[in-house]
């Protein structure tokens, strides 16, 4: 007769699942069977892994690329508070098509138009190096050209730009903490690529921000208020 033993892993309703065993392999035996593996959600979901072997020398410290890409998120963020506008970090799928956070802002709008609220996708990027000025436009090296396209599309409804911030070299400059401040360096700037011409290249673009439009409270407020008045802005190539 086969042993019964009782899994750890419930069913929905918190009642213990009873697992049949092969004979002659002991309930001892089949505890030590690694623990690492799929378990099915019997509620109809999807498989769920569990590691029970993790532990704290198997956890990574952040990497200088995951640092700059949080700091552009909290960057993101303290420039939307600021607005008075709501950011949300995108879903999976929506990163999967270029979209890394939504803002959401509400009128009435200095200046603005008829609409009282004004949604704006935004694709975040981070960077070191130091920018390239050309004709009072950055230049920037965009990659991945799918991303490229997602953010050039004119076929989308809700408008959608380009965010890059650009950081010090050395990254203990990047943030600093005293009883007086808090510093984030340095600044960000945005582009809508809305309308620019397809790429050729194979995995980047080179695109050029102005100078002229630094991601902060007042700019974004500004872009908001253009976009309640159904203004979207469009790609300016100087690259012709």
């Amino acid at each position: 007769m086969p042993n019964v033993i009782m899994d750890e892993a419930p069913w929905c309703d918190g009642r213990p699942r009873a697992r049949h065993m092969p004979s002659g392999c002991s309930t001892v035996r089949a505890a030590s069977v690694s623990i690492s593996a799929f378990r099915f959600d019997h509620c109809g979901g999807l498989p769920a892994m569990i590691d029970r072997h993790l532990t704290r020398q198997d956890m990574r410290p952040l990497s200088l690329a995951n640092m700059e890409s949080e700091l552009s998120y909290a960057y993101l963020h303290a420039v939307a508070s600021h607005a008075r506008c709501a950011c949300k970090v995108s879903t999976r799928h929506e990163d999967n098509a270029g979209v890394d956070a939504q803002l959401v802002a509400w009128g009435p709008f200095d200046g603005g138009g008829y609409r009282t609220e004004v949604d704006l996708k935004v694709q975040l990027k981070a960077t070191v190096a130091e920018p390239a000025v050309v004709d009072g436009h950055f230049a920037y090296s965009l990659r991945g050209i799918a991303q490229y396209d997602d953010l050039r599309s004119q076929a989308v409804a809700t408008p959608r730009i380009l965010v890059v911030l650009y950081m010090p070299p050395a990254s203990a400059k990047w943030i600093e903490c005293t009883e007086d401040a808090l510093v984030l360096r340095r600044c960000a700037y945005w582009v809508s690529l809305r309308g620019a011409k397809a790429s050729s290249n194979g995995s980047a673009q080179t695109v050029y921000i102005p100078c002229t439009q630094r991601f902060d409270g007042p700019g974004l407020l500004s872009l908001m208020s253009r976009l309640s008045r159904n203004e979207v802005p469009l790609y300016e190539d100087i690259s012709a």
